[in-house]
């Protein structure tokens, strides 16, 4: 009995840190600068929020700019820009896509970011967490189905909690 306790207990442990690893799957080579493109009708209030919410979680970011000068967002809406997380808004694949993020990462595991973008439709901007939830997977941070976690892949059962499950 004790030796199937430790195994049991051996099982337990690792599947935790397991899941914690694919859960976050990617760290920033270095702090990601933030670039809010014109097209967005996100403030820059609005973004420096969403992305204190994860600083606060020890998930840091350089600054906030808006697009100026020779700091422009590329024209293609899903190009990257070295060092940035991009905001924009853009299309989605369809009707049930609120958002969505995608990152450019190296390394032999693909967990070395180096640039993002977040696309979020204009008419999705005023949902709430929803820049929270991309700016999470910007992150490296994948989807906890759990009810009230930040990263929901449901919507309808995000909430404002974040830990790693």
């Amino acid at each position: 009995a004790m030796i199937s306790y430790a195994v049991g207990l051996l099982f337990l442990v690792s599947f935790n840190v397991w899941a914690g690893e694919q859960f976050i799957s990617g760290k920033w080579k270095k702090l990601p600068k933030v670039l809010l493109c014109d097209n967005s009708s996100y403030t820059s209030g609005s973004v420096e929020s969403a992305f204190n919410y994860w600083k606060e979680k020890s998930f840091d970011y350089d600054f906030i700019i808006t697009e100026r000068g020779s700091i422009k967002c590329p024209k293609e809406h899903d190009a990257f820009l070295d060092g940035y997380i991009i905001v924009r808004s853009g299309p989605v694949k369809n009707d049930k896509t609120l958002g969505y993020t995608r990152r450019k990462a190296t390394g032999y595991d693909g967990t070395s970011i180096s640039a993002a973008f977040i696309i979020i439709p204009n008419e999705n901007v005023g949902k709430p967490n929803l820049l929270e939830h991309e700016v999470g997977h910007a992150f490296g941070i994948g989807h906890a189905e759990i009810i009230g976690h930040i990263m929901n892949s449901d919507y309808g059962l995000i909430g404002t909690k974040f830990w790693i499950p």
